[in-house]
C-alpha cells in the first residue's frame, strides 16, 4: 500500500471506507429493528431511527406478499390503517423469522378482531399455530 501512487491509495482508503459503512449500516438494520404490541399500541423500529406507532385499533388490514415481484420467499408483513392503500409498516421476513410474524399477526388480531387478513397471512398463521 505504501508503494501505490497517491491517487491509488486514496481510492482504495475510499473504498475500504466505503466498505465500512455499507457494513455498519447493515448491522444497525438487522440489530436494531424490533416490533412490539404494549398498551394497545404496535411500535416498530427499523434500522435505529425509523419509528412508527399506531393504535391498533386503526389497523384495518394486514398482508403477507412478496416484497419484491422476482422473488417470491422474500416476503414481507404490510399492516394497512384506517382502510389506506398505501401500507403503515412494513415488517420483511429476512430481519423477522416468519413465526414471530405469525405471532404479531395473532396478537394483532386478538387486540382487533376487525383486521382483515390476506389468504397468505392466514396461511402464515396456520404455519405457527399459537400456544
Amino acid at each position: 500500500l505504501l508503494i501505490t501512487p497517491p491517487v491509488t491509495q486514496r481510492t482504495i482508503i475510499g473504498s475500504l471506507s466505503l466498505m465500512g459503512i455499507t457494513v455498519l449500516l447493515g448491522l444497525l438494520g438487522t440489530r436494531f429493528t424490533h416490533a412490539s404490541l404494549v398498551d394497545g399500541f404496535f411500535k416498530s423500529v427499523n434500522q435505529l431511527f425509523f419509528r412508527h406507532e399506531i393504535a391498533v385499533s386503526r389497523i384495518t388490514r394486514i398482508r403477507y406478499i412478496p416484497t419484491w415481484r422476482f422473488q417470491k420467499k422474500l416476503r414481507s408483513l404490510y399492516i394497512h390503517y384506517d382502510d389506506g392503500w398505501a401500507p403503515w409498516t412494513e415488517l420483511k421476513n429476512s430481519l423477522y423469522k416468519e413465526k414471530t410474524l405469525a405471532e404479531i399477526i395473532r396478537d394483532l388480531v386478538a387486540t382487533n378482531s376487525r383486521i382483515q387478513l390476506d389468504e397468505h397471512s392466514l396461511a402464515l398463521m396456520r404455519k405457527y399455530p399459537g400456544e
